[in-house]
């Protein structure tokens, strides 16, 4: 029986179209055999690198990565409505699983999948799907696929990158902030605010979660700078407050701006000094406080001749403190030397 292709463009295909047989949609058995001998990217099942094939949803894993975090249950069961009326639009991506031979984990497609899977487990013209298969790829050019195919779709939130981009820089992926940043086309700048999203308190988050649309980069950074100055009790009061009463963004930042005094009061920040090096000549200390603030103070007498070779050490200290921080706002002042 011919079997009909399936374009990676958007286009319409119906459920009469599910192949028997999970195998490339465009040449059969025949072509494998011709692309096996002269083309390099084919795996041990004999798929190709970017071919579209039909795939068994009870061998698709989640991708270690997820690039998504909220899934609103309104927008999965419009998505199963719409597969429903209109079969599926556009092929998953996905690429093979290293820990479970024949798997293939979900780079971008997971709320088609969950739709399926929650609201049309029953109907067998549903249970294989049209998927686009990367072969061969680094992790970093899996983790960019997978944010550059999700970022196209608006129900991504900002509170999704800024997780996923935590999970990036924590397990090495991307070295720093600015590698990342290039990696996906977006400014250092944002990449540093939606990364305040990871270093909110877990309570906050939840509150986020109820209305991910409404929560910016921006707003979480402003949280961010409430958590870290009055606590997460009085940060999460915000993201309420923020929520119910439909604030601005100005009008958190005036709110942030003017809790009370006795806030502070309530939180004796506890507040340790570390002396770092003492001789003749210099003397430096840092204190640290259990909110995150850090200070640090240099003084002493330098040979004008090695006043310069000095600011480049401690401009090479401060980057090296900053790639560790990995989260903090970039011009938040939590630090001064003197």
């Amino acid at each position: 029986m011919q079997k009909k292709s399936i374009s990676k463009s958007m286009g319409l295909m119906s459920p009469l179209e599910t192949a028997s047989k999970e195998e490339p949609i465009a040449d059969g058995l025949r072509g494998i055999q011709r692309l096996q001998k002269t083309h390099p990217s084919i795996d041990a099942f004999g798929y190709e690198d970017g071919a579209t094939v039909f795939l068994s949803i009870d061998r698709l894993s989640e991708y270690s990565y997820n690039p998504r975090w909220v899934y609103l249950d309104e927008a999965v069961l419009e998505m199963a409505e719409s597969i429903r009326a209109h079969g599926i639009l556009n092929p998953i991506h996905v690429s093979p699983d290293p820990d479970r031979e024949g798997w293939f984990m979900v780079l971008a497609g997971r709320t088609r999948i969950r739709a399926i899977r929650q609201y049309l487990s029953d109907l067998e013209e549903y249970q294989k799907v049209p998927a686009i298969i990367h072969l061969g790829k680094s992790q970093k050019e899996l983790a960019m696929l997978a944010y550059m195919e999700n970022d196209a779709r608006t129900t991504q939130f900002p509170v999704d990158i800024g997780l996923y981009f935590q999970k990036l820089l924590e397990d090495g992926i991307f070295a720093t902030q600015a590698e990342l940043a290039g990696a996906m086309r977006i400014t250092t700048a944002k990449v540093v605010r939606l990364l305040s999203f990871g270093r909110l308190h877990p309570t906050i988050l939840e509150v986020i979660k109820k209305a991910p649309n409404r929560f910016s980069h921006i707003i979480a950074y402003l949280l961010l700078r409430a958590q870290t100055e009055y606590g997460h009790e009085n940060a999460e009061i915000l993201a309420k407050r923020y929520l119910k009463e439909e604030w601005s963004a100005r009008r958190l930042e005036h709110e942030v701006e003017k809790i009370e005094p006795s806030v502070h009061k309530t939180r004796s920040p506890n507040v340790q000094k570390i002396n770092l090096f003492t001789s003749p000549t210099i003397n430096a200390n840092v204190k640290i406080s259990d909110t995150g603030r850090i200070h640090f103070s240099l003084g002493g007498v330098i040979d004008p001749d090695k006043q310069q070779a000095v600011i480049e050490a401690m401009r090479k200290m401060v980057d090296g403190i900053r790639v560790i921080a990995a989260g903090n706002v970039e011009d938040e002042d939590c630090s001064s030397v003197s």
